[in-house]
């Protein structure tokens, strides 16, 4: 009787990483949900990769942003998976990247400089609520700066909206006398 020849078994491997609009609980649970056994958790992309073998499934729960934070790391991280013999699959869109990857590829890109834009418009936004720090006035910063009492980090310390860096570049080293620094042109 000739002896059955065994097919490898193939795996579904699960990797979550926090990113935003994909909270790490929902794509373990998501992942779970589908029978993916084992799951990286928050650890990168190679860590999970090295894991893989020929004909695995890599498996993410949201999009390709997941793997990384730019398109050239998203391909980067897609060639050593391919490299590995192994497929991607989004298990939320039930998208293959064999079959679906340009379109997988345009939308991690499309949520990428989405959630840069939104980032500056909460920038914005807090600085119109809150307005913009107010600086101490140049006039009045020389003398707190050129005070021979106190140190640098003092004069900062007293010194509203400035920096260390900042008063250097605006006015000078400390050593000029505060006499000198009264008379000194911007």
């Amino acid at each position: 009787m000739p002896e059955e020849t065994k097919k490898p078994q193939h795996r579904s491997q699960g990797y979550v990483r926090k990113v935003p609009r994909y909270p790490t609980d929902q794509q373990r649970e998501a992942l779970e949900a589908e029978g993916v056994n084992p799951i990286y958790v928050d650890s990168t992309p190679l860590d999970a990769i090295d894991h893989l073998r020929p004909g695995d499934i890599f498996c993410i729960a949201g999009s390709l942003r997941i793997l990384a934070n730019n398109r050239e790391g998203i391909k980067e991280t897609m060639e050593m998976i391919r490299d590995k013999g192994c497929s991607v699959r989004d298990i939320l869109t039930d998208r293959a990247a064999s079959d679906h990857g340009i379109e997988m590829m345009a939308d991690a890109i499309r949520e990428i400089a989405n959630d840069r834009t939104f980032h500056l418009d909460q920038k914005a936004a807090a600085k119109k609520r809150w307005g913009t720090p107010k600086r101490m006035t140049l006039k009045d910063a020389r003398k707190v700066w050129f005070n021979p009492s106190l140190t640098v980090a003092d004069a900062i310390a007293r010194m509203e909206g400035w920096t260390a860096g900042t008063a250097y570049r605006k006015l000078g080293k400390r050593n000029v006398p505060a006499t000198m620094a009264l008379n000194h042109e911007d």
